[in-house]
């Protein structure tokens, strides 16, 4: 078995699972938003680093590879030949000629400020200790937020 684990800011995959819950849940949006905001398992989902030690304890670190939304939005044909590359599957771009287009896009919705204060103290932990583990794509994120 082979672990394929693709990572996104931990706050935009939160707000993103939150808005996708509250769509057309409540006349109360705002309040609806942070209360899904403080679930547990919205919270949980973005425990990158809870949930990579838990796998780690199951799956050799050979068969495990961890990638970044950054680089499936920047560099999708490096990253599916890596993927590919990974599961000893021939790489051919020719296979892959949606890459560059979205797929699976959300409506938008802007953020409101509380949440997004909620967001930032629920995941500070987990920014600082992707950070560690993932400076160079992880850093950026903390960067962005702190």
């Amino acid at each position: 078995m082979k672990i394929i684990f693709s990572l996104r800011d931990p706050i935009e995959r939160n707000w993103s699972q939150i808005r996708m819950i509250s769509t057309g849940k409540s006349e109360e949006p705002r309040t609806d938003l942070m209360r899904i905001a403080e679930l547990p398992d919205v919270v949980q989902r973005a425990n990158y680093p809870a949930i990579i030690a838990r796998w780690s304890k199951f799956v050799p670190e050979d068969r495990m590879l961890i990638l970044f939304m950054e680089d499936i939005l920047e560099k999708p044909l490096e990253l599916m030949a890596q993927v590919c590359k990974f599961l000893d599957v021939d790489f051919k771009k020719e296979m892959f000629p949606r890459l560059h287009k979205a797929a699976y896009v959300g409506k938008p919705l802007e953020m409101p400020p509380e949440s997004v204060w909620l967001l930032k103290d629920q995941l500070h932990p987990v920014y600082v200790e992707m950070s560690k583990l993932y400076p160079e794509n992880a850093g950026k994120w903390l960067q962005r937020h702190y």
